[in-house]
């Protein structure tokens, strides 16, 4: 698969699996638990991990923006810069992988 990522990139690469797997992680929550939910006065409200999953998105859109600048500049050079995009699509989805057998387990 891509290469090695670049030390200048391994912090934005590690925010994005993180936004990745918490907009996974909420998605599965709303679509196990229903888009509405009941608050502590059992009135209806929407699920609170639809915003969660809202803001992960808007993150993950940012922090992909970011890198792929960098990696498009690398990947001139270079010629990964679909490679490393698509790197960075499956430590998103190990990590998500993770978190949902962690909770299978739990």
């Amino acid at each position: 698969m891509g290469g090695p990522v670049a030390p200048r990139d391994a912090t934005a690469v590690e925010a994005l699996a993180v936004q990745m797997a918490r907009m996974r992680d909420a998605r599965s929550r709303v679509d196990d638990e229903g888009m509405i939910v009941l608050d502590s006065h059992d009135k209806p409200m929407a699920h609170p991990c639809i915003a969660i999953e809202r803001m992960a998105a808007a993150e993950v859109r940012r922090w992909r923006s970011n890198l792929a600048e960098s990696i498009s500049t690398v990947g001139q050079h270079r010629g990964e810069d679909r490679q490393a995009v698509d790197r960075l699509d499956e430590i998103g989805a190990r990590r998500a992988s993770r978190r949902s057998a962690k909770k299978v387990g739990a």
